[in-house]
């Protein structure tokens, strides 16, 4: 089992949550994709209390060669160095989680979202880390 959402992707092959609500087809360029976040359960093993550096692993094992379902990338271990690549590609937003942490559905002290939101006159960038980085340390990233 795995957790994930489905994403579209434009002609930058960024994903842009719009698109699955208002798909403009001359910049659609991936059919709907399942981008999986974390694996949950292999087989009859319940993989949630193992800490994300295990289940990582095996999220990519489960979704290899899969050609509708691909892992969500990783960036770098530096939280502020993944935010500025987040800017520089145009993604849409940065989720940081803890890698010792279990898996808890909802939300978790244990990770951090933030999103870069744009429209066309707008760009917004949430807090960077603001206090959120002193909760999860350096290496959650």
């Amino acid at each position: 089992m795995l957790d994930g959402e489905v994403a579209v992707f434009d002609e930058q092959l960024v994903s842009q949550f719009y698109l699955l609500h208002d798909a403009k087809p001359a910049i659609v360029c991936t059919p709907p994709l399942l981008m999986a976040f974390d694996c949950l359960w292999i087989g009859n093993r319940d993989l949630r209390p193992a800490p994300l550096h295990e289940r990582r692993p095996a999220l990519e094992a489960a979704v290899d060669g899969a050609e509708l379902i691909l892992p969500v990338r990783r960036l770098a271990t530096d939280g502020l160095e993944a935010w500025e690549l987040v800017k520089e590609c145009g993604y849409e937003g940065l989720v940081a989680k803890d890698g010792g942490s279990p898996y808890q559905a909802g939300e978790s002290r244990s990770w951090v979202t933030d999103l870069l939101l744009r429209s066309k006159e707008l760009v917004r960038e949430t807090s960077p880390f603001a206090d959120k980085t002193a909760r999860l340390g350096r290496n959650a990233w």
